[in-house]
């Protein structure tokens, strides 16, 4: 088996990773701050922006001093602007609808397993749009969807509520990282992951606000400085740093192989759960780790696509991109006028 070693896809892949550690961290805060659903979700995502607002305006200073022109990044903050809102959106969507889920009956462990549905929505919406899936991406998911249902098994095959506003669930994350995968080409990655976050926050606010008018949660002073800390790492690590990375991640990989890379977060939840909560790994859970670990070498290292004839060394220095998409004719477009301008 030939083994894909482009380093821009390994980066996306690495970024990708990074995210899933500190998603997957974030379940130990989530637990303590879950008597507040509402207020937790629209508190970590504000705090997250505001978070990564400092870091940007420095970013983008140091990018200016290196000889970044002015216009060009006037026209990547304005897609990053609009992409960000967007994707907001979605990800507020998203995260109110698993947490409703749990409120109306689902299981955490059912959770984790109908949220990884988007690791087969994604690539599914994306023959509708011409785009193309490698073999080893529908492996990766069969595998990675196999190892989430392994590791969230627990004997109960009802349906319930919160069963079907999870799998809504997962229909928003899938259009989320789609998204994301969209506007991520034209956009800064920084700037689009600080506006997703405060479009999220604010969408989250707006939840936050009705419940609280109909005394669903209400948000006292007690009750915000029990949720506080566990919000503050949730808002810096799994949004601002996690989404963050996700965004940049997504950059150099495709939007299927991503979603195979992002089920980490299961893994990482199990093994920080077994190191600080106690909680005991079982086989079948060993089981589920270990799939989702194959099935991300088979995102990562397509093993069907065929060698490239340039330098016979073996490896194959195409693009690692799984999810081949069709050239975007605004690139084409900006690259003739470039070529021009020369």
């Amino acid at each position: 088996m030939k083994l894909n070693l482009d380093k821009k896809s390994l980066r996306g892949g690495g970024f990708l990773i990074i995210a899933a550690v500190f998603w997957g961290s974030a379940f130990i805060a989530q637990k303590i701050a879950a008597d507040y659903p509402f207020a937790t979700n629209a508190l970590r995502f504000l705090f997250g922006a505001l978070f990564l607002l400092p870091v940007i305006l420095i970013f983008n200073k140091i990018r200016i001093k290196n000889g970044k022109d002015r216009e060009e990044l006037k026209k990547e903050q304005k897609n990053s602007v609009i992409g960000g809102i967007i994707c907001g959106v979605a990800l507020a969507l998203a995260t109110t609808l698993q947490q409703l889920g749990l409120t109306f009956g689902t299981t955490v462990g059912k959770s984790g397993f109908l949220t990884a549905l988007y690791m087969v929505i994604v690539p599914v919406s994306g023959l509708f749009f011409g785009k193309k899936i490698g073999l080893n991406v529908w492996i990766a998911v069969i595998l990675a969807i196999v190892g989430a249902f392994l590791m969230s098994y627990t004997g109960d095959f009802s349906i319930c509520t919160g069963d079907i506003l999870t799998i809504c669930c997962a229909f928003a994350f899938a259009i989320n990282v789609s998204l994301v995968d969209k506007f991520v080409k034209k956009a800064d990655g920084m700037t689009l992951s600080f506006f997703q976050l405060l479009s999220a926050g604010i969408t989250g606010s707006v939840a936050l606000i009705i419940v609280n008018v109909s005394k669903i949660e209400v948000l006292t002073a007690e009750a915000f400085s029990h949720i506080i800390l566990p919000v503050l790492y949730i808002a810096i690590f799994s949004c601002g740093v996690a989404y963050t990375c996700q965004v940049l991640g997504q950059r150099d990989v495709s939007a299927a192989a991503a979603t195979v890379i992002m089920s980490m977060e299961s893994v990482f939840s199990v093994i920080f759960g077994a190191i600080f909560l106690k909680e005991e790994i079982s086989l079948l859970m060993a089981i589920g780790i270990v799939l989702i670990f194959t099935a991300i070498m088979f995102a990562q290292f397509n093993p069907f696509r065929k060698k490239s004839k340039a330098g016979g060394s073996g490896i194959d220095l195409e693009n690692i991109e799984i999810l081949e998409e069709k050239e975007d004719p605004s690139l084409k477009n900006d690259n003739e006028e470039d070529s021009d301008d020369k």
